[in-house]
């Protein structure tokens, strides 16, 4: 089994999204990077696919930082 986290970027551009997944006690406990998808609507992190085995039990919050080109952050989930 895995989690699958998928995003809409609203402003076409170029660069990266940076995942990362905190317990409830707000410790890092996932963090992965990809590209991002350009089209000519939307953006999109280009997707991440996390076995659910790497992740703890419990209540856990998602962020995407997305950044483009030139480093700086676009985009904050």
């Amino acid at each position: 089994d895995e989690v699958v986290i998928l995003s809409k970027i609203p402003n076409p551009t170029l660069g990266e999204c940076t995942l990362t997944i905190r317990n409830s006690a707000k410790e890092s406990v996932f963090n992965a990077s990809a590209e991002i998808i350009y089209q000519d609507t939307y953006s999109s992190c280009a997707g991440f696919s996390i076995p659910k085995q790497q992740l703890p039990s419990g209540t856990m919050t998602a962020e995407i930082v997305t950044k483009n080109s030139t480093g700086k952050a676009i985009l904050q989930l």
